[in-house]
């Protein structure tokens, strides 16, 4: 007995680092269990967005192919080409009809102003301009067509389609104003199939290329959200910090102003 009262004060002390011990580690877990939370709001935020833009896109891509259609043949090209060199009389095409003009596919990548729906396609008429210039090349309908193919692919959820679709549209059409939203849903692809290392590259490529796209902020939300998860930390923020210097009225700046406060 009196041994044991003589170590009282050690087994006191050993209790008390135990408890002491417990209480931070449930501190810890609990600054954990909140991160995990927000990490979970802020990922069904952001696939908010991602599903409302996909139906506006839809909507807006809809409504251009109804007024192509009825632009009838005038609606064909988009890439430009010198004037072709003069051959035989006999070789010569007939003349176009003089009131028949080629369309480019002019799609706004502003943010729309108030009242005017979050996404604008329209088309653009132009002439051939006064060196003769005319506009020749795939029908403005089938460039849009191939968009709407690759966007499908990934609404199905048909990852590794959707982002050779998307990738390829890019490629192929690099100055056309929808190449901002395919390179944005290929990374988007990238991502959900695992390869985050290029997902963030490409998400760097729409914010860089693209900066005055309706589709730059989101770009560099999801950036810096992949900054974090390849562990660059410092990187992120900084990525944070530009978001929320360039538009700093977006919803995605007060998300990275969320994130900021999580990584400081």
């Amino acid at each position: 007995m009196s041994h044991l009262l003589r170590n009282t004060p050690v087994l006191l002390f050993a209790t008390g680092c135990v408890a002491l011990a417990g209480c931070g580690a449930l501190d810890r877990l609990a600054v954990r269990t909140d991160r995990l939370e927000q990490e979970i709001a802020d990922l069904h935020q952001a696939q908010q967005r991602l599903d409302s833009r996909l139906d506006e896109i839809q909507i807006a891509l809809t409504t251009l192919q109804a007024r192509l259609s009825e632009a009838g043949p005038a609606a064909r090209p988009v890439a430009t080409a010198s004037p072709a060199r003069p051959a035989a009389a006999s070789a010569r095409p007939a003349p176009a009809p003089a009131d028949e003009k080629p369309v480019v596919l002019k799609l706004s990548g502003r943010e729309p102003k108030s009242g005017e729906g979050s996404l604008r396609l329209e088309p653009e008429v132009s002439a051939p301009d006064q060196g003769g210039t005319v506009e020749i090349g795939l029908d403005a309908q089938a460039i849009v067509a191939q968009f709407q193919e690759g966007l499908g692919l990934y609404r199905g959820n048909q990852l590794d389609r959707a982002r050779d679709a998307l990738e390829t549209f890019a490629r192929r059409f690099p100055e056309h104003e929808l190449t901002p939203e395919a390179v944005f849903f290929g990374a988007q692809a990238r991502l959900q199939l695992g390869d985050t290392a290029e997902a963030t590259r490409r998400f760097g490529e729409v914010a860089s290329r693209f900066p005055k796209s309706s589709r730059a902020a989101e770009a560099l939300l999801m950036l810096a959200r992949c900054q974090e998860r390849l562990g660059q930390a410092e990187r992120a923020r900084s990525t944070y910090l530009q978001l929320v210097d360039a538009y700093p009225l977006s919803a995605e700046a007060s998300e990275a102003n969320r994130r900021l406060s999580m990584i400081r």
